[in-house]
């Protein structure tokens, strides 16, 4: 009886997961849009210092976008740079860069320095319902630096991606966590 039970709390998960949106272990987090009736929309893209093999070609599961209400809530821009493949004799010492995600949508936000908003599980009214978001973890962001916080409001969307210094990508700004406000009003 209880290994049935568990089978059928499975199969009713399985559709939540299967129709959540996430940018995947190799892409990073760059815009945050509130659509006007307050459904988040990811950005997510490939910078060329991480989510990269060393053949050149992209390293773990890709991204994945589901359509609330005909909108997709999020999307993922292709790079114009891939990384040239890595010659054999410097492959053996390669690390691909890849952060680990949650392989669940329960968080309602993803606060520690070392984390960003990974993807939104599906929300058919966003205004009403919290958000439940994937956390991915990666070390490295430990060392990054707090660039600021921008409040975004229904209708608005706020930027980031690459960084440049004379044609030269130094930096990636990212969304490092989203938290979901509602005024009295409900708005």
């Amino acid at each position: 009886m209880e290994i049935k039970a568990l089978y059928l709390l499975a199969l009713a998960t399985l559709p939540l997961l299967s129709l959540a949106s996430f940018c995947g272990e190799s892409a990073v987090p760059f815009s945050f849009e509130a659509l006007p009736n307050g459904q988040p929309v990811l950005g997510c893209a490939r910078p060329t210092c991480f989510g990269w093999q060393s053949d050149g070609l992209p390293a773990g599961s890709p991204s994945s976008f589901y359509r609330v209400n005909r909108k997709p809530d999020g999307y993922f821009r292709k790079s114009a740079d891939s990384p040239r493949a890595i010659p054999a004799s410097d492959a053996k010492n390669f690390k691909s860069q890849t952060a680990q995600c949650a392989t669940t949508f329960e968080s309602e936000q993803c606060p520690s320095e070392t984390q960003w908003v990974g993807g939104f599980g599906p929300v058919l009214n966003a205004s009403e319902l919290p958000l439940a978001v994937q956390c991915c973890e990666y070390e490295p962001l430990k060392l990054s630096e707090d660039r600021g916080v921008a409040v975004v409001n229904s209708g608005q969307i706020v930027i980031g991606g690459e960084v440049l210094n004379n044609g030269r990508q130094y930096a990636f700004d990212y969304i490092s966590d989203v938290v979901k406000h509602t005024a009295p009003d409900g708005k």
